[in-house]
């Protein structure tokens, strides 16, 4: 129960309190996390793109929320730009979901970059010959 307690005035003894009821509220639900695989990273048959295939996986237990801010790819050259996101932005992953996912960049003018998800970066070389 919780109890507010009511004064008319500091110098007045009289008081009033009044009791009202107070269940907790609900139990907090813990917080999505991701899980982050990357499983393959390849250049384009035309060597203009590079093509990432990644699992997310959301071990939380609350819904994962991924929108197009949360991936980038950096090189030395520079942030290179999504091109293609299959399936298309945002997911939403449940609790103890996993969705796998291909992104296609367009090719870093340099030999290696970071692909950097929800907090986990991965670094791909060999993008120069």
């Amino acid at each position: 129960t919780l109890t507010w307690m009511l004064r008319p005035g500091p110098s007045v003894e009289a008081r009033a309190s009044i009791g009202i009821p107070y269940d907790g509220g609900v139990e907090p639900v813990e917080p999505a996390e991701a899980r982050v695989y990357l499983y393959d990273a390849l250049l384009s048959a035309d060597g203009n793109s590079l093509i990432i295939e990644i699992d997310v996986e959301n071990v939380g237990g609350g819904p994962l929320t991924v929108e197009v801010d949360d991936i980038i790819l950096s090189s030395s050259a520079g942030m290179s730009d999504l091109m293609v996101v299959a399936p298309p932005l945002p997911w939403t992953i449940d609790p103890g979901q996993t969705r796998e996912v291909e992104l296609i960049f367009e090719k870093p003018n340099a030999p290696s970059a970071v692909l950097m998800l929800l907090g986990h970066s991965f670094e791909i070389s060999g993008l120069q010959p």
